[in-house]
């Protein structure tokens, strides 16, 4: 702020109109690092490239001197290395202070190009002049060597320091408030589909090594000829994984994803003691990713969730202790859904409305996908759901699940797909300002 109090005032429009430049171009950068190459490339992905702030005048304010000159601000001439060395040096203590290596990465490449497009102006400007163009194209050298150099010295240290000190793992899990009651049950919705035992194995298999009192696993089907289902039952028989097939006719509803999966959530809320203070819905192609990196991400998420919940007093009960903040998501679709049990009898009769043979939906209300109702309750955008409000749905920067069943779609009418969704892959809520984003970058 003291360097920012040197400037006279009539580089304000020039200052001000750098700042909206940076913004523009910060905000260009986040898109393309995030939104852009998000599916089509995820290794290029970078969670903080879009939510990294950027307020204060340090960039606007090296951008300034960078392009003008340092005589506005030290009232005094300096040789050309001598201001590289200083703004170099200025740049490096300017990005650390504000921990914003991303804007400060836009702002020296932003002035770089804006010395180009100068220095191409100028040499043709002086091309008569022999004596003229050399000197542009050295102190052109010379700021471009500067700038390297400065972009090596910040990003050095944000390079090193998660190898040279990793982030403690966090594998262990919230405990559950009520119990015998467990904290998490993850809801596996089955279906029959080709190569159907493989797929279901594995996706089983991924969730067994994090089971414990507090996390149960169930599978639940709605078909009655689903044998893989049976013997999938047969071989986890030594788990403690609940397996159960609905066979509770429904004749006043149309078969489909929207009744099977009102169902499941009905099965789930009339559990009694066995019923989760959480949900997490998860379709048989969709393997937690990693051996702990991903799991380690659905913790962080259930530690945020459970961290919402308001501490009890006097004689509040269990209906008055409802978390802030009502669910998370870590995968895509209908998968990787975590809830709230409040939310569960919401979502019957929602599911119900949409799967009866006679409509109930109000008029000129069309039809919804069933991953898009669950959503939208989360989001808070579906009108019998809880409002949106600040603590909202929490979600992971990446996809923590896999997709391993794209080409084995329970729907013949679908295309394969086996390339979609994939582990590492940005959340497709990744930049929605209404939810909460769990960066997991470190973890692929």
């Amino acid at each position: 702020m003291a360097l920012l109090w040197r400037l006279p005032l009539s580089t304000l429009p020039t200052a001000y109109s750098l700042w909206i430049l940076i913004g523009l171009s910060r905000t260009l950068v986040g898109f393309i690092m995030s939104r852009a190459v998000g599916w089509a490339y995820p290794g290029l992905f970078r969670h903080y490239a879009l939510y990294e702030m950027s307020s204060g005048f340090g960039p606007m304010l090296w951008a300034y001197l960078e392009i003008t000159g340092v005589s506005d601000l030290w009232k005094t001439r300096m040789t050309p290395k001598l201001r590289t060395y200083v703004l170099t040096a200025l740049y490096v203590a300017l990005c650390w202070l504000d921990n914003a290596p991303w804007t400060y990465s836009v702002t020296i490449i932003l002035t770089t190009t804006i010395h180009l497009a100068q220095t191409v102006l100028d040499s043709r400007q002086w091309q008569d002049i022999s004596t003229t163009k050399p000197a542009i194209l050295s102190q052109f050298r010379l700021r471009v060597g500067g700038a390297v150099i400065a972009l090596l010295l910040v990003s050095i240290p944000y390079s090193l320091l998660p190898i040279l000190f990793p982030p403690a793992r966090v594998l262990a899990m919230p405990q559950t408030p009520f119990p015998p009651s467990p904290l998490l049950d993850i809801l596996i919705l089955s279906f029959p589909r080709p190569n159907g035992a493989l797929i279901l194995n594995t996706t089983i298999s991924s969730y067994l090594p994090h089971l414990s009192n507090d996390i149960r696993l169930s599978l639940y089907t709605y078909s009655t000829d689903h044998p893989v289902f049976q013997e999938m039952q047969t071989a986890f028989q030594d788990h403690d994984i609940t397996f159960h097939v609905n066979r509770d006719p429904r004749p006043d509803a149309l078969d489909g994803h929207y009744l099977h999966l009102s169902e499941a959530f009905r099965w789930q809320n009339e559990r009694g003691a066995q019923k989760a203070e959480w949900t997490m819905l998860v379709e048989d192609d969709f393997p937690i990713c990693g051996a702990d990196a991903g799991w380690e991400a659905v913790v962080r998420v259930m530690e945020i969730l459970e961290g919402g919940r308001p501490s009890e007093t006097g004689d509040h009960k269990r209906l008055g202790r409802i978390p802030k903040r009502r669910g998370g998501f870590v995968g895509t679709g209908g998968s990787g859904l975590i809830l709230h049990r409040s939310l569960l009898p919401t979502l019957i009769y929602i599911l119900r409305t949409h799967a009866d043979r006679t409509p109930r939906l109000p008029a000129g209300v069309p039809p919804r996908p069933v991953d898009v109702i669950v959503q939208d309750c989360l989001l808070g955008k579906d009108p019998m759901c809880p409002p949106w409000r600040e603590e909202g749905l929490v979600i992971t920067s990446r996809l923590v699940m896999d997709h391993i069943g794209g080409l084995a779609s329970t729907n013949k009418y679908k295309p394969p797909n086996s390339d979609q969704w994939r582990c590492g892959w940005r959340h497709p809520f990744h930049g929605l300002p209404e939810v909460e984003v769990v960066p997991v970058e470190g973890l692929w």
